[in-house]
């Protein structure tokens, strides 16, 4: 059964165009969902990858720090 507005429909009561439509509503549904999905999963990798850049950054500066290279007089 398919719900419209708290009607249901029977998919052999629509019209062929009908089900194109319903058809391509659903495909946008599901795209919007995976699209959300796959946004968070970006904003998750973007921040590893920035917690990973911090970290590198404070690794090679704490380096810096504990050998100093040596000054030429």
């Amino acid at each position: 059964m398919i719900t419209i507005n708290d009607k249901e429909y029977a998919p052999e009561d629509l019209t062929p165009e009908q089900m194109a439509i319903f058809k391509q509503a659903m495909s946008a549904q599901n795209q919007a969902l995976a699209a959300e999905s796959n946004a968070q999963i970006f904003r998750v990798a973007e921040a590893s990858f920035a917690e990973a850049l911090k970290s590198s950054i404070d690794a090679s500066e704490k380096a810096a720090i504990e050998s100093p290279k040596s000054v030429a007089n």
